[in-house]
């Protein structure tokens, strides 16, 4: 009977959830820490379902990410071109119940290298066995959600990981983000 009582429980809590999936892409300003090196600006673009109650969601999702940086020094630019795919996980708060919800979020990022490569005097050179993988971003923002379906974010990514082996600095990124939720 206790072990029915469980299930019983278990079941409706998980009828509670509801379950959105989001849809979403933006743009990101990338900064390293090593402050001789300029970020470049890259692009997000992912999905992510969104479980959880009324006051409480969990987000996981999964996003596609460019960053890069670039040196120029005595009329030559090296730029450093790479690109990501983050499985990423969120935490996020309800705090209005009208038309516009804001959610504060923390979360992290692990953001697997698919493209490294430097560039100099249009020569491209594949640096993907230089690099550091998987890169490790700590994050922190704020989505408002508009309506039950549109989102407008901000999003601050706070790297850990060295970008490459040699330890040249980490990113650190600031991502505004567009999305549409689905329900089903």
């Amino acid at each position: 009977m206790k072990k029915l009582i469980i299930l019983m429980a278990c079941l409706a809590s998980v009828a509670m959830l509801s379950a959105q999936l989001t849809v979403f892409g933006g743009i990101g300003f990338n900064s390293i820490t090593d402050n001789e090196i300029d970020g470049k600006t890259g692009v997000s673009l992912g999905a992510s379902i969104q479980l959880g109650s009324r006051d409480i969601i969990i987000e996981p999702g999964l996003r596609y990410v460019t960053r890069g940086w670039k040196v120029s020094e005595q009329g030559l630019t090296l730029e450093g071109n790479l690109a990501f795919v983050e499985p990423f996980v969120k935490g996020k708060l309800n705090l209005n119940r009208g038309d516009t919800k804001l959610q504060p979020f923390a979360g992290l990022a692990i953001g697997n290298v698919t493209k490294s490569e430097i560039s100099i005097i249009g020569i491209s050179l594949d640096t993907k066995d230089l690099t550091n993988n998987p890169h490790i971003n700590v994050l922190f923002g704020i989505d408002a959600l508009m309506q039950d379906r549109f989102i407008v974010g901000v999003e601050y990514g706070l790297g850990t990981t060295d970008v490459y082996k040699d330890g040249v600095g980490k990113f650190n990124t600031f991502m505004v983000n567009v999305g549409y939720l689905l329900s089903f």
